[in-house]
């Protein structure tokens, strides 16, 4: 028997989760991305005049993100959407017409937003931390107001930059490998 130090600190429910695929680090960690900037927003105190909202995509999350949906899973997020309670559908409809403007709706600004503000940046930034990095902007007049960065770090997990990774603690019913568990 191993030492329950030694335990796999992934909860099952981490492992087998509900969400829009095919790839959890490409669609339910961009949601969960996108639904913390909202988060983070929504604690400004800011009115509507001249603001813009851009994503840019990183990495692979840019050189396979649109086959993967995860422009559209960003936008889903933006919208307020959870991964595990989404309209799969409704969601790969999303950015089906480009010219479509989303109003995406915050506790004090509605902002419009497009699918040209997702921009997929390719994989020439080799400084990232992440091959999945996600970079939220909100700007006025070309001044920014916020900015976050975000790593898919896999498994539809997501890390903030400068976040501190916690260790979770062992599980109640410590498991060491799919034997035990």
């Amino acid at each position: 028997m191993t030492h329950p130090d030694n335990c796999i600190t992934t909860s099952i429910f981490d492992i087998f989760k509900p969400g829009p695929g095919p790839s959890s680090s490409h669609t339910i960690g961009p949601v969960r991305a996108a639904l913390m900037f909202r988060q983070a927003v929504d604690q400004m105190d800011i009115d509507e005049s001249g603001l813009d909202l851009t994503v840019h995509l990183f990495g692979s999350l840019s050189l396979t993100g649109e086959g993967h949906g995860t422009h559209k899973a960003v936008l889903g997020g933006l919208l307020g959407w959870e991964p595990a309670d989404c309209d799969c559908d409704e969601l790969d409809r999303l950015l089906s017409s480009p010219d479509r403007v989303y109003d995406i709706p915050f506790k004090a600004v509605t902002i419009p937003f497009k699918g040209e503000q997702i921009i997929f940046e390719g994989d020439a930034d080799k400084t990232l931390p992440f091959a999945n990095t996600m970079r939220f902007r909100l700007s006025r007049n070309g001044e920014t107001l916020l900015e976050q960065e975000y790593y898919s770090i896999g498994g539809g997990f997501i890390q903030c930059k400068g976040e501190i990774p916690r260790t979770p603690p062992c599980p109640p019913h410590a498991y060491w490998n799919m034997n035990s568990l």
